[in-house]
Formats: structure tokens, sequence, C-alpha cells
């Protein structure tokens, strides 16, 4: 009974210093909040809704709707209203009859209204417009590409996190079994049943698995404060993700996934929005120098009105207006030749994004395959080990073996659990990956 005492306060006091060891790592404090188990979706959700890239790329779509009200203020008349205060010396005068009289007076004003109004311009306007609607329109894909880098990040850091947690549960029972063993084979030693050789190796053993969880608790720490970076949290917050691994197949036929790849991916929306605006802004760049018709107006109060110079009249000018520009020193025909280029490179950088899904369809489908395989094959070797060290616990006992072919059985089936895990969560990021190819939003 004694013994049964002692073993269980060793093993107390083991698991108190490892305690000890996570919060000094983690540098949370002992009173620290236990962290809310935290859900991928719920991830993905509160780092698109509250990440910066996001938000500037929505706010870029504000500036959009703007400029396209900018171009569209050209249909839209002109008033300005002046006034005008001048002296003048000499005053221009004529002599008649012996009399001077001033063609003008000394001091002239002049105030009234200004109004501008286009009347056409040759579809320079309505192609301007369009221009930035389709800048709009780029500016909706790239929300949704942000949205998508966002995502992608978050799910890399949950599954990381995901493999940590399971990786120092495993440590931490294994740390058990060895002192467990530790505590066997000490009492053997004093009855002259184990040797020293057999202690030292187990203490060695769980200097190398504390090492290996010192490791694992580190990166714990690290991929917590990525994942609340991108979660717009403190870095320090404590963060605990479900321990369920989440793994959801797309629903896209195998002999379809790169049609399906190439007609839902952003970045070949924003390469063919890109391609539709160079043409327009190629269109636009020929269109510079067509004419323009205005039409005029403006009336107001001014002086020096033959024959009561000083006296203020109401007055007005109304007319047309009609410009045809003559020679701009080739600046429309060089815009257009710019502009002409950018639809070529639109065409290339779509081939090469094209090249780059496909490539990126492929890797996910093989990775997802290989996954897939490595969980049949690591399954299996779990069952082989559990049954090598039920096995190898009835030989113990019977005395057919040491404790360190135990220990070995152990190691075995801890280590086939933890590539298993690794296996699985594996598979998991391939499938995010493969729909991250194929175009579907994970937000």
């Amino acid at each position: 009974m004694n013994n049964i005492i002692v073993a269980k306060g060793l093993r107390t006091i083991a698991c108190s210093a490892m305690t000890v060891a996570l919060l000094a790592i983690t540098g949370y404090s002992a009173t620290a909040q236990k962290a809310d188990t935290l859900f991928i979706d719920q991830a993905i959700k509160e780092a698109v809704d509250t990440h910066p890239t996001v938000l500037q790329a929505a706010e870029a779509l504000k500036v959009a709707d703007a400029r396209i009200a900018l171009a569209k203020s050209n249909y839209l008349p002109t008033v300005d209203g002046v006034a005008t205060v001048s002296h003048i010396g000499p005053v221009p005068s004529i002599d008649f009859g012996g009399k001077s009289f001033k063609m003008a007076p000394d001091n002239s004003y002049n105030a009234g209204v200004n109004v501008n109004q286009l009347i056409y311009d040759f579809g320079k306007t309505k192609n301007d417009v369009s221009a930035e609607t389709q800048s709009k329109n780029l500016a909706t894909v790239t929300i949704e590409q942000a949205k998508q880098r966002i995502a992608s990040s978050v799910v890399g850091t949950y599954l990381s996190l995901l493999y940590l947690q399971k990786a120092k549960d495993i440590k931490n029972e294994q740390l058990r079994t060895l002192n467990s063993h530790l505590d066997i084979v000490t009492k053997k030693k004093a009855t002259g049943s184990a040797t020293e050789y057999e202690i030292l190796t187990t203490k060695v053993r769980i200097s190398n698995i504390e090492s290996q969880r010192s490791d694992i608790i580190t990166s714990l720490g690290v991929q917590q404060a990525v994942l609340n970076t991108l979660l717009g949290r403190e870095v320090g917050s404590p963060v605990a993700v479900a321990k369920s691994i989440p793994a959801n197949q797309p629903n896209v036929a195998a002999d379809s996934l790169y049609r399906y790849a190439f007609a839902n991916r952003s970045e070949l929306k924003a390469a063919s929005e890109k391609a539709t605006l160079a043409e327009m802004k190629y269109k636009l760049a020929k269109m510079q120098n067509s004419p323009t018709l205005s039409a005029f107006a403006n009336g107001g109060v001014k002086n020096g009105y033959v024959p009561y110079l000083n006296d203020p009249k109401m007055n007005y000018a109304v007319g047309l207006s009609f410009r045809i520009p003559i020679f701009d020193g080739n600046r429309t025909a060089t815009n257009a030749i710019i502009a002409h280029s950018a639809i070529v490179s639109s065409g290339y950088d779509a081939e090469a994004i094209r090249r780059n899904v496909s490539i990126e369809v492929a890797e996910a489908k093989l990775s997802m395959e290989a996954a897939q395989s490595k969980i049949r094959q690591f399954e299996m070797q779990q069952q082989q080990a559990l049954k090598a060290l039920q096995l190898a616990e009835a030989s113990y006992k019977a005395g057919s073996i040491t404790n360190l072919d135990l220990l070995d059985a152990t190691t075995s089936l801890s280590e086939s659990q933890l590539y298993l895990i690794k296996s699985k969560i594996d598979y998991s990021n391939s499938l995010y990956k493969l729909k991250v190819a194929l175009g579907e939003h994970l937000y």
C-alpha cells in the first residue's frame, strides 16, 4: 500500500512540474482563464470579418463606387459664380463737338453665373463609366481573394494547433508510462531483480520525451500567437481548438476537377476582369482626341454699357462650343500603344494562372490520395503495435522479457498513434487545399 501511495505521489509531482513548465513557456499565469473551444468554421469567420487585409479590400470597393460617380459627373452641368472688379487707365475716349466722351468706365465690375453642359463627346464619358464599373468588378473579386487567403492561413494554423495538441497529449501519456516504469524498476532494483542499466535507460527515455514535449509546447505557443494574430485577438490569449479533425471532401467529380477549377478560381476571374478592363482602357485611349460638343450660358450684372457707363445692366450670353483636337504631340497614339500592351500582358497572365491552377489541383489531389493511403497504413500499424504491446505485457509478467523490451513496445504504440494523427491532419489539410485549388470558398 505504501509503495502505491509513493508511486501516486511521484506521478502527481511529475504532472505538477509539467504544468508549471507549460505555463512558463506559453506565458500564461496560474490564474489564466481556460480557453474556450474554437471550431474551424468559427475561426475562419472571425478572421475574415476582422482582418485588416479584407477591410482594406472592402474600402477599395467604396473608392471604386466614388470613381464611377466621378466618371458619371461629366453628364452633369458645371455651374460657377464669377465676380470681378477692375480699374483701367487711361480710359479710352473720343472727342466730339469739343467734348470728350469715355468709351469705358474707370472702374468695371461684373457678377454673374456660368453654366456649361456637355452635349456629346462621341462616347468618351460612356466608356469611362464602363471602365470604372469594370474596375469595381475587379475590386469585388479582390475582396474574395483576400478572404480566401486569410481563410487558408487560418486553416493551416488551426490544423497545426490541432496536431500539436494531440501530440502533446501523447507525449504526456508516454511520460506517465515511463515514470510508472521507473517506479517499478527502482523498486525491483532494491530487491535485486532489476539493474542500474534499466533505470538509467528509462531515465534517458524520459529525458528524450520531455525534450520532445518541450519542443511541442513551444510550437504550440507560436501557433497560438499566429492564430490569435489572424483572429485579431491579443497575442497571448489562450486558444484551444476542437479535438475533432475536420474532413469534408469537395462535391466535384474526379474527372471534372480541372474544368471546375478553371471556372471557379477567383484568380482566373480576376484575370478575365483585368483583360476586359484593359480592352476598355485601350478603347478609351484611342478616343482621347475625339471632338466634344458643349452648351454654355452665363448671365449676371455689369457696368460699361454706353451711354451710361456706370449704370449696372442685366446681361446674358448663350451658345454652343465645339472642340476638335488637331495635334496633341502623339500622346493619344502613345497611350493607345501602352493600353494595347496591357491587353497582351493580361492574356499571358491568364495563361500563367491557368498553369498554376493545374499544378495546385494536381498537388492537392495527389496529397489527398497519399494521405488516405497513409491513414490505412498507420491504422494497420497501430493495430499491430497494440497487439505487440499486449503480447509484451504478457511476456513481461511471465518474466520472459525485460522492462526495456516492454518500453519499446509502448513507444512503438505511441509513435504509431502520432503517425496516424499526423496522416489524418495531412488528409484534412489536403482536402482544404483541394477546395482552395478548385475555387471553393472556405469562408
